[in-house]
């Protein structure tokens, strides 16, 4: 099996009969070995048990040495699948995905039952033969540790690829706002914007940062969403230590997170305000779990304001403050509404001195509130999953996270049965009564709840979801561990528990990030062009158009984002939620359509398809379909359209990287 090393997808055929004997043998010898260690848990009793443990102590060299080999080997060869040094045919490889666990399960229940106070007393020996100055000093590891899980991540993550990486349809929408802004518009009046206030501020500091720094506004913003993804690891680091106690906790949690790829496709094709939002959360929470409730609901506020569900984190707050028994429960909610309504009163505020409070309000707060409320109404919910019945959404979200989460299955058990070992550890009352751990616990319950009621099944979204699993997550190993060493006397375990968790820690680090480069090869390599010819593209266009002449970007603004042009029409956007708060807000679509041909654009490039309608009909009536360009080639293709009489222009645009005509 090692000597069948290929880039791609291994395939029957001459391979057949190896593979088939390989794996066979493989899985019998996983059946056996179950059947042994379900037999020495059965033999392994009083007298059998203490001589095996003399044995054990006698010969400790070996076994910790053949111990960490099996684990080493099991955790090399799980690696090796994930990165495809080892390629298996496809049934293959979903049966291997199982193994290493029926392999490290009685493993480690056999390891727990024999070990006892003298034999962690020898190891610990072995363990204590290591310099002082790594066992001792344990504040000053962790913040190495932090900081080379952190470079490391930053430094294997960029690429030159990454700064030249295609344009695509939200981030261009994102980079717009603040140039809109810059240019002199008004957010929900001179543009029409679903989401909270809050994407106008840091887009706007974009902006004014590129224009600081002389760098282009994409160069900048991607700059500044690493930073944001450092300060996400630190603040969910912080979250973990407090909620697992252990300092080793806080960095087992932001490691399960970079294991994930969720913040790697986000920087990737960024950028974009999640990782500010969870960000926000994050700062949020942590200061509720220190009951520092005015700075939580400062935090929890401007998450909400980024992205609305984010208000969950606030609302858990709230019912933590509620709990709690530590501090005056009156004082807490005030402090936490205090805080909340601070930041938000500014931004309505500055809204209101402009004018336009009650448009932001009807765009996004009353377009929240239907969505929310067609799900509890019969025959209102528009959206596909409301079609969907209960095991049948169930099945819908266990393959949207398959895929999410694929290749980190270790990581995602990890996340599932940390949530449970709480409430084991703790109880419920005790759960909820501890900030600490309550606000956690109901900001997890919750937005599962936000994510049944409506999810999109994206990693913008469920990134959202896994970062407060992770610190349930890092749980599971440091309650491990700290059971496994509990017999020892307090003084004489710590070294051997700290050096437990680094293990944990390491190992969890490598099998996360095992398949990282392959899905980062896939982002890097699936666009169409890059973003320099892009730009290209853009000013070509731009050059050619005479005093007057616009072009009109609805669903992706790529075009006006890098040539800082103003879009000729406040709609930007026409999708699902788009249509359902244009219609709340009285724009109807001859309104639209009265909008857009206002000033007669030259080049209309819009997504979705119109379908029929008017859209439909005036761009049949005025313009002809050149073809589709793909931002971001993820399927969101944009139809690119011609105003009739062009020839010129129309010659330049079938020049672009079209996907059909």
């Amino acid at each position: 099996m090692l000597s069948h090393i290929s880039p791609g997808g291994a395939v029957l055929g001459r391979y057949t009969l190896k593979y088939f004997l390989l794996l066979a043998g493989y899985l019998v010898g996983v059946l056996i070995w179950l059947g042994i260690a379900a037999g020495l848990a059965i033999w392994l009793n009083g007298r059998h048990l203490d001589q095996l443990r003399q044995y054990i102590g006698e010969h400790l060299n070996l076994w910790l040495g053949g111990l960490g080999i099996v684990i080493a080997g099991i955790v090399g060869f799980r690696c090796a699948l994930l990165s495809l040094i080892i390629v298996l045919p496809g049934s293959y490889a979903s049966t291997m995905a199982v193994v290493p666990a029926l392999f490290l399960v009685p493993l480690i229940v056999l390891v727990a039952l024999i070990a006892d106070p003298p034999l962690l007393d020898a190891a610990d020996q072995k363990l204590n033969m290591l310099p002082r100055a790594i066992i001792e000093q344990r504040q000053l590891a962790v913040i190495v540790g932090f900081c080379l899980i952190a470079a490391s991540y930053l430094i294997f993550l960029i690429r030159p690829a990454f700064w030249d990486h295609v344009l695509g349809l939200d981030s261009s929408v994102h980079i717009y706002l603040g140039q809109h802004v810059l240019d002199g518009g008004i957010p929900y009046h001179t543009i029409f914007y679903i989401h909270p206030p809050m994407r106008f501020v840091v887009s706007l500091l974009w902006s004014l940062g590129a224009a600081l720094t002389g760098l282009s506004v994409v160069t900048f913003s991607r700059l500044f969403e690493l930073g944001i993804s450092v300060g996400v690891l630190a603040a969910l680091y912080a979250v973990g230590r407090e909620f697992t106690g252990r300092k080793v906790g806080g960095l087992l949690a932001a490691v399960l997170l970079l294991g994930t790829e969720h913040m790697h496709q986000l920087l990737i094709t960024g950028p974009t305000f999640r990782l500010t939002t969870v960000l926000f959360m994050l700062l949020g929470i942590w200061m509720a779990q220190r009951k520092r409730w005015f700075w939580a609901g400062l935090f929890g506020s401007a998450a909400a304001l980024l992205w609305a569900p984010a208000s969950i984190s606030l609302a858990a707050m709230l019912i933590a403050a509620l709990l709690q028994k530590e501090q005056p429960k009156l004082r807490a909610i005030f402090l936490v509404v205090s805080g909340a309504m601070l930041l938000a009163g500014i931004l309505y505020g500055g809204l209101l001195i402009v004018g336009s409070a009650s448009e932001a309000f009807r765009q996004n707060v009353s377009t929240v509130w239907n969505l929310v409320s067609s799900k509890f109404v019969p025959g209102q919910d528009e959206t596909a999953a409301s079609s969907r019945g209960f095991f049948s959404k169930l099945r819908w979200f266990g393959r949207v996270f398959k895929w999410l989460l694929r290749g980190d299955w270790e990581l995602a058990a990890l996340m599932v049965v940390g949530f449970p070992i709480l409430f084991i550890r703790h109880g419920l009352v005790d759960t909820l009564r501890r900030p600490e751990l309550s606000v956690l616990t109901l900001s997890t319950v919750l937005m599962a709840g936000a994510f049944w009621l409506n999810f999109d099944g994206s990693m913008r979204d469920s990134i959202m979801l896994v970062v407060l699993l992770a610190p349930f997550g890092a749980g599971v190993p440091v309650w491990g561990i700290n059971r496994l060493t509990r017999l020892k006397q307090v003084a004489a375990r710590s070294s051997l528990l700290s050096s437990l968790e680094w293990f944990a820690a390491g190992l969890v680090l490598l099998l996360g990030l095992a398949d990282s480069f392959k899905h980062q090869d896939y982002l890097y390599s699936s666009c169409a062009y890059s973003l320099a010819e892009q730009t290209e593209m853009a000013n070509e266009l731009a050059g050619m158009l005479e005093p007057g002449q616009t072009v009109l970007g609805v669903g992706s603004l790529w075009y006006q984002a890098l040539t800082d042009q103003q879009n000729p029409s406040p709609v930007i956007q026409l999708g699902g939620l788009a249509k359902r708060a244009l219609r709340i807000s009285g724009w109807t679509d001859e309104a639209i359509v009265e909008s857009y041909e206002q000033e007669a654009p030259l080049v209309v490039m819009i997504w979705p398809e119109p379908g029929a309608g008017e859209i439909a009909e005036w761009l049949d009536e005025y313009y002809h379909l050149v073809g589709e360009i793909d931002p971001d080639n993820g399927g969101f293709s944009q139809q690119v359209y011609i105003r009739q009489g062009n020839p010129e222009i129309e010659e330049l645009l079938e020049g672009w990287p079209l996907t059909s005509k």
